[in-house]
């Protein structure tokens, strides 16, 4: 069997994704909705206009924000295992005036595939550096 396939298979996975209580935060508004709130032109406007993603993009990846709380004026880039349970997610700013930059659940992402759900068994499958 190829060492890619192994990789790939589902009880290899299971061992290493650990059972984690994890939500995303409370606040969280996803970017995908039909109707959003007026707290949602900076975000898209920085998504958009700024990084160059697409609605599409915006729904393919699941992203959201926080115009509050703890992930105050933060887009969300949240992660899901091959259960469509969440596994992790990232916080980037989306203003100049937040600070630290990127801000994360204070929970390990060593043992996660970052969004695994999207994994296809036909495709190729590049690995990269996990994100710190």
């Amino acid at each position: 069997m190829d060492p890619l396939e192994l990789l790939l298979k589902k009880d290899q996975f299971s061992k290493q994704n650990k059972i984690i209580n994890l939500t995303l935060p409370e606040e969280f508004i996803s970017l995908a909705n039909k109707d959003l709130p007026s707290s949602s032109i900076e975000p898209l406007t920085y998504i958009i206009k700024d990084r160059g993603l697409s609605k599409n993009d915006i729904i393919r990846w699941r992203i959201g924000y926080c115009s509050s709380g703890f992930y105050e004026n933060r887009i969300v880039f949240p992660s899901f295992n091959y259960e469509a349970k969440l596994n992790f997610f990232t916080t980037r700013s989306y203003n100049k005036r937040t600070w630290p930059k990127y801000k994360n659940p204070q929970t390990s992402n060593k043992d996660i595939i970052f969004n695994e759900i999207d994994l296809v068994d036909d495709q190729i499958l590049t690995i990269t550096e996990r994100y710190l």
